[in-house]
């Protein structure tokens, strides 16, 4: 019997019955066997002795044929970034506006990321969705590598994998799925195939709690399909009061509906317009008692501004017969020409909603109005309307989501409003800066530093500055694209 043998009989049976073996052991262990061995540890000993054994037995052996999980990445068809340009893009590793303005601007240039920045950037992006952009300046091995590391169904990166797909979605993960998969299934089922779709959910309904049945509604905002709106319409019966407002939510929003055509209806009754040639003169009516019909619409109130939010600002416009919305605007009572102004905003509609923001600044506007596609001179009036509103720091907010690079007339009222209480304190004002200098133009830098030059408080100087330092980054990031 051999001392391995020995060995594995005296762990058999217990060191008590018999002992550790102390000679000597085969070869290629034998030399070897004093360094792991421990008299007062018999049990680690022989562990360490199988281990010894099990390393020895494989060494040297090579596999018959190696199997790779997955193919190997194709070749590079983008030109690798200069050393300069891969530099300054770390610096703006923590500047995340800037950095997905400069991420858009590789793939546009047809460039691609080195290799050593790909992990961090798609660590920046894995708590969220992975951008077109990121996906495509990483390059081939970098996409091969973000499905190595993190696997095709990661939430990272849905939306990039998924973008091209043609294949109708599992259904389980709708059947079974949490609400998250189950709003992802929507979104690539409706636009494969919207009726299939909506019929996948219709099949489903009366099994659903009412936080699902309002959540998966809201999913049949965008886009509009005239097929929905039946669907939508049987949504207003519901059981959920939660459920009929979300309903009431996605057909208020379409572009026509037999829910808008109703509302016109009842706001064909408000208004009573007399021209004068002192002007004009409106007389507002309140809205008969709520019936049924208008209840199942979301009206349970007789005062008109509800429906006036509600109806499209191309149809008060044929109402006021051709009356300057400036005039308008005087001679309607508060409420009412807030409620004026959030159609305005809705419809996107620069000639009545500038004017009417001169005269009001909702304090609901935010249900109106979307920074990321109104009209720029909406925009810009918005802005000057929120300069010295200090609740919330709504300029942060309104910066953070307006199209880069900004407008000439944005960029001018932003400029304008930079000393404002509405872009709140020091931390949000560092916060601003980012989504500042992420949308102007470059040709602002001299601006900025004649700006810095000449201000002398102290909070507002390091406001100033840390734009313009974001600034000069990007324009030094930018001058690397050839």
């Amino acid at each position: 019997m051999s001392d391995y043998q020995r060995m594995i009989s005296a762990a058999t049976v217990g060191f008590g019955a018999k002992p550790f073996p102390a000679g000597t052991f085969d070869p290629p262990v034998d030399g070897r066997v004093a360094a792991v061995c421990d008299a007062d540890d018999s049990v680690g000993s022989v562990l360490r002795v199988a281990g010894l054994y099990a390393i020895a037995r494989r060494a040297g052996q090579l596999p018959e044929r190696v199997e790779p999980a997955t193919p190997p990445a194709p070749a590079e068809t983008r030109r690798l970034i200069t050393a300069a340009h891969a530099f300054l893009i770390e610096r703006a590793l923590t500047v995340r506006p800037i950095l997905d303005g400069v991420l858009e601007d590789i793939a546009a240039a047809g460039l691609r990321l080195p290799p050593r920045l790909i992990p961090e950037l798609l660590r920046l992006q894995q708590s969220g969705v992975v951008t077109q952009a990121l996906w495509d300046a990483i390059g081939n091995a970098g996409r091969w590598y973000a499905v190595e590391r993190y696997g095709r169904g990661h939430r990272a990166l849905r939306t990039v994998l998924r973008a091209d797909t043609t294949d109708w979605p599992k259904e389980t993960d709708y059947t079974h799925g949490d609400i998250t998969k189950r709003l992802e299934w929507l979104a690539v089922a409706r636009r494969l195939d919207p009726d299939r779709a909506r019929d996948v959910v219709a099949s489903h309904w009366a099994s659903e709690d009412a936080e699902s049945r309002a959540t998966l509604l809201a999913a049949f905002a965008h886009p509009e399909h005239d097929a929905d709106e039946p669907f939508l319409e049987a949504a207003l019966d519901d059981r959920a009061v939660t459920v009929r407002a979300a309903a009431v939510a996605v057909l208020d929003r379409r572009s026509q509906s037999g829910y808008l055509d109703r509302m016109k209806a009842r706001a064909a009754q408000i208004f009573s317009v007399k021209k004068s040639m002192l002007g004009v003169k409106i007389t507002v009516h309140p809205l008969p008692g709520a019936d049924a019909a208008a209840v199942r619409d979301g009206l349970s109130t007789t005062k008109p501004e509800a429906v006036i939010a509600r109806t499209p600002i191309a149809f008060w416009s044929e109402v006021f017969g051709g009356a300057a919305p400036e005039k308008v605007a005087r001679a309607l009572p508060d409420t009412v020409l807030a409620a004026l102004t959030l159609s305005a905003l809705r419809g996107n509609d620069p000639r009545w909603a500038v004017p009417l923001l001169r005269h009001c600044l909702p304090t609901d506007y935010g249900t109106s109005y979307n920074a990321v596609t109104a009209h720029p001179a909406i925009s810009a009036e918005m802005i000057r309307a929120l300069t010295n509103t200090a609740e919330s720091a709504p300029l942060v907010r309104l910066a953070a989501g307006l199209p880069r690079p900004f407008s000439r007339e944005v960029a001018e009222a932003l400029f304008g409003s930079l000393a404002g209480a509405g872009w709140g304190t020091a931390r949000q004002r560092r916060e601003a800066a980012a989504h500042l200098a992420a949308g102007y133009p470059l040709d602002w830098l001299p601006r900025f530093a004649a700006l810095v030059d000449r201000t002398t408080d102290e909070e507002l100087h390091k406001f100033y500055a840390t734009v313009f330092e974001l600034l000069t980054l990007r324009s030094d990031i930018t001058k690397e694209l050839p």
